[in-house]
C-alpha cells in the first residue's frame, strides 16, 4: 500500500505540477511577448535610435514593457514574480547586443502541489521574449558562415591577398582542425580593425591573418529572409550586335529565350536560355527580369568568337531550375533600363538572381527523379581574362533591396555558388545562400566584393588581390517591428 501511494503521488505530481507549469508558461510567455512588443514601439524615438551602432538607454521602452507586464499580472518582486528588461538583449538571447532590440524576461515561483513529497518544494517558470524595431539595420559582416558544426567552415587559402574592411564570423564550434582556417601557400588576410570570430577555434596553418581574433563567441543569427514569388515569363531579349547564326540551341535573332529555337520555355516545359557569341561577331544582348524555366547559360563559343556583352535590366530574375552559368570572356552588367553602363550611384539599377527548383517539378526534384533543367542548378561564374562582370543588388523592390544572389534554402539541393575570375569582377550587395557553400577563386588584380556573404560555409582562395569592401548602405537591411524570439 505504501508503494502504491508513492506511485499515485508521483502520477499526481506529473499531472498537476507539470500540467500547471505548462499552463503557467504559456500565460507567462504571452505576457512577455506583449511586454516586449509594447517596449519596441518606443525604440524608434529619436533619443532611442542607435548611434554608431550603439543602442542608448530608452527609459520609455522600459517603462512601457514593465507597465504591460504589470497589467498582465507580473510585477517585479511581488508574489514570487520577477520582471527584467534589457536594451539591447543580453547573452541569454540569440540577438545579444543587437541595437533596436528589447528583451523581456519574466519569472515566477509557486509552491508545489504534490512534488513536495520528493523534496521539490516550489516550482519556477521563466520565459523570454525579444522584439525588434529596426529601420535600415544591416549586420556588419563581410563573411558569415552559419554552419554550427563543420570544421573549416570558413576557409581562406592560396597565395593571394584579401583586403577586407568588415567582420568575419564562423558559427562552427569545431575545435580539432579549426572552424576558421587560413592555409595554402601563404595567403594574407588583412582585416585590420575588424574582428575574426568563431564559436570554435581559429587556426592559421600558413599565411597571415590580421584582425581582432575571438574564439568561443556565441553563434551569429541572421534572420531568415523569405524569397520572392514566381515572376511572369520575361519578354525575348533584345540584341544590339549581331548573333545571326549558329546551332539552334544557341540564341539567334528570331529565337525564343527562355527557350530553344522557336519553342518558348514554360514551367511545364522548361528549356535553357543559352546565349553564345559566334562567328567573330561581337554582340550586346539585353535580358529582362522574369522567370527563366531551365536556367541561363551565357558563353563565349571559342577563341575565334566575338566577345559577348549581356546587360541585365533592373528587377528579379527567377531561375526555375537549371541554374545560372557564365563561361569565357564575357561582359556582364546590371544596368539602367536600356543602358549599357554600370553605375553604383544609380537608384534604379540592380538585379536579384533567385535560384530554385521549377515549382512544377519540386516534388520530383525532392524525390530525386526530376530532370536537370527542372531542378535547381549551380550558379557558376567562370570568366576569362578579358571579362568584366559588374553586378549590383536589386534597388527597386523594397522587400529585397540590395539582395544580389538568393538561393532558396528549401530547394531540393544546395549546389555551391562558385565564382572564378581572372580579370575585373565587381559584385555589390548581399549574397544569401544560407544552406550552400560559397566558393570564390580570384586570380585577377581588380576584383571587388562590395558584398556581404551569408552562407552555410565559405571558401576563398586564389593568387590575385581581392577586396571585400563592405558598405552597410549597399547590403540587405532589416526593417519593421515584431517579435524575433
Amino acid at each position: 500500500m505504501a508503494g502504491g501511494m508513492i506511485t499515485i503521488m508521483l502520477i499526481a505530481a506529473l499531472v498537476f505540477d507539470v500540467g500547471q507549469n505548462l499552463l503557467d508558461r504559456r500565460t507567462q510567455q504571452n505576457a512577455a511577448d506583449a511586454a516586449a512588443l509594447a517596449g519596441a514601439r518606443f525604440l524608434a524615438l529619436p533619443a532611442c535610435k542607435p548611434v554608431g551602432g550603439v543602442q542608448p538607454p530608452c527609459p520609455e521602452a522600459v517603462e512601457a514593457a514593465i507597465d504591460v507586464a504589470t497589467k498582465n499580472g507580473y510585477t517585479d518582486a511581488v508574489g514570487g514574480r520577477t520582471v527584467d528588461v534589457f536594451i539591447p538583449p543580453n547573452s541569454q538571447s540569440q540577438f545579444s547586443g543587437f541595437p533596436g532590440h528589447i528583451q523581456v524576461v519574466l519569472g515566477s515561483s509557486r509552491g508545489s502541489f504534490f512534488t513536495g513529497v520528493i523534496g521539490v518544494a516550489s516550482q519556477q517558470v521563466a520565459t523570454l521574449a525579444v522584439a525588434a524595431n529596426i529601420e535600415d539595420f544591416s549586420l556588419s559582416f563581410g563573411l558569415l558562415a552559419l554552419n554550427e558544426t563543420a570544421c573549416n567552415a570558413g576557409h581562406i587559402t592560396g597565395t593571394g591577398v584579401i583586403n577586407i574592411n568588415a567582420d568575419i564570423q564562423v558559427n562552427s564550434s569545431c575545435d580539432s582542425s579549426g572552424a576558421l582556417t587560413v592555409g595554402g601557400a601563404g595567403a594574407t588576410v588583412n582585416a585590420a580593425g575588424a574582428s575574426c570570430s568563431t564559436t570554435g577555434t581559429i587556426q592559421v596553418n600558413s599565411g597571415t591573418l590580421i584582425c581582432n581574433q575571438e574564439e568561443g563567441v556565441e553563434p551569429q543569427l541572421f534572420p531568415a529572409i523569405g524569397g520572392p514569388a514566381v515572376q511572369p515569363t520575361p519578354a525575348a531579349p533584345t540584341v544590339t550586335g549581331g548573333i545571326t547564326s549558329g546551332p539552334r540551341n544557341q540564341w539567334t535573332v528570331g529565337d525564343t529565350c527562355p527557350g530553344q529555337g522557336a519553342q518558348a520555355a514554360t514551367l511545364i516545359d522548361p528549356k535553357q536560355c543559352k546565349i553564345q557569341s559566334a562567328n567573330s561577331v561581337a554582340a550586346g544582348v539585353h535580358l529582362t527580369p522574369g522567370t527563366y524555366p531551365g536556367g541561363i547559360l551565357l558563353t563565349q563559343g571559342g577563341p575565334s568568337d566575338g566577345q559577348l556583352s549581356v546587360y541585365m535590366e533592373p528587377g528579379i530574375y527567377y531561375i526555375a531550375g537549371g541554374g545560372f552559368e557564365v563561361r569565357g570572356d564575357i561582359i556582364l552588367r546590371s544596368v539602367e533600363a536600356g543602358g549599357t553602363t554600370f553605375d553604383l550611384s544609380s537608384t534604379t539599377m540592380g538585379v536579384l538572381i533567385y535560384n530554385t527548383d521549377d515549382p512544377e517539378y519540386r516534388d520530383a526534384c525532392v524525390a530525386g527523379t526530376g530532370a536537370a533543367g527542372q531542378c535547381i542548378g549551380a550558379m557558376d561564374f567562370q570568366t576569362g581574362a578579358a571579362s568584366d562582370v559588374d553586378l549590383r543588388g536589386d534597388k527597386i523592390d523594397i522587400a529585397f533591396r540590395n539582395l544580389l544572389i538568393f538561393q532558396d534554402p528549401n530547394a531540393s539541393a544546395q549546389p555551391a555558388f562558385s565564382a572564378e575570375g581572372h580579370s575585373t569582377q565587381t559584385l555589390v550587395g548581399t549574397i544569401y545562400i544560407p544552406e550552400a557553400n560559397f566558393k570564390y577563386t580570384g586570380n585577377g588584380t581588380g576584383e571587388v566584393l562590395n558584398a556581404q556573404i551569408i552562407s552555410d560555409t565559405f571558401e576563398v582562395k586564389g593568387g590575385g588581390e581581392l577586396s571585400i569592401a563592405y558598405d552597410g548602405t549597399q547590403v540587405y537591411q532589416f526593417k519593421g517591428i515584431g517579435l524575433v524570439q
